[in-house]
């Protein structure tokens, strides 16, 4: 249970309270009346002392009474416990581990202290307030793993408008024209999926290009409608360009079709 001497405390080996200090080891201990003071890194707000009561489940036989003595630290009593057996008590601080375990996760606790706990050898605690602890060599609270969280892809700054006589081949393009003809809707394969395509003309006040629109676009998009595609793709040659969306590029309608 023990890994190694801190102070007057001793720190547990049990990877879920990792960092706790522990004054008192209920797994040694040979009594029939055990109790322990919990101290938390933070205050617990007087809302939150609720949520740590319902937290207090899952050890047989075991009527828990929490009191607390100030923000930062609580008593627990499991009250009269009728355990006839070695093997009883074992299974009872194994779920008191686990118990523990829970509530360290939702509020981190800095020590745990059963019965009188041991004070740097010199006796039993009355107390586990911040005048007791000065005295013991503090150690950090172990920070505990978080499961990393996904790294986004920076996206590119999107290029800034350009006239549509500007547009390159084999280019990322940013513009803003009026659909002046669209063709009718077909299925097409792209990347192995079969879509509804549809191809167009889109025109500003320096030129037009040919366009292709994709499974929603291609729904979208209607004649005389004002659209502006971002980070779009230029594709095909200097002589026959085809803009698209693209697979990062968005679309945005900027102005609705006129009436028919």
């Amino acid at each position: 249970m023990i890994e190694r001497q801190l102070g007057g405390g001793q720190v547990s080996r049990n990877k879920q309270l990792a960092g706790v200090l522990q004054f008192g080891d209920h797994h040694a201990y040979d009594g029939d009346r055990p109790w322990w003071t919990l101290r938390f890194v933070e205050p617990i707000a007087r809302a939150d002392r609720n949520q740590v009561a319902a937290l207090l489940t899952g050890v047989d036989d075991a009527d828990f009474e929490l009191t607390w003595i100030g923000p930062r630290q609580c008593q627990l009593d499991p009250g009269d416990l009728a355990i006839a057996d070695a093997a009883g008590w074992k299974r009872l601080y194994k779920q008191i581990d686990a118990l523990l375990a829970r509530i360290h996760d939702r509020f981190p606790l800095f020590a745990v202290m059963l019965q009188g706990g041991q004070f740097a050898g010199k006796g039993e605690l009355d107390t586990l307030d911040d005048d007791a602890l000065a005295a013991i060599k503090r150690m950090p609270l172990a920070k505990r793993k978080q499961p990393a969280a996904p790294r986004r892809k920076k996206r590119p700054t999107p290029p800034a408008l350009r006239p549509i006589s500007k547009l390159r081949a084999a280019s990322r393009a940013s513009v803003e024209g009026t659909v002046i003809a669209l063709g009718k809707k077909q299925w097409r394969s792209r990347d192995g999926k079969s879509l509804v395509a549809r191809d167009g003309v889109l025109q500003d006040a320096s030129g037009s290009i040919d366009v292709m629109f994709w499974a929603d676009d291609a729904k979208t998009v209607e004649v005389g409608m004002v659209i502006r595609i971002e980070d779009g793709w230029v594709d095909g040659t200097r002589a026959a360009r085809t803009l698209s969306r693209g697979k990062t590029g968005t679309l945005v309608v900027v102005e609705s079709a006129p009436p028919a």
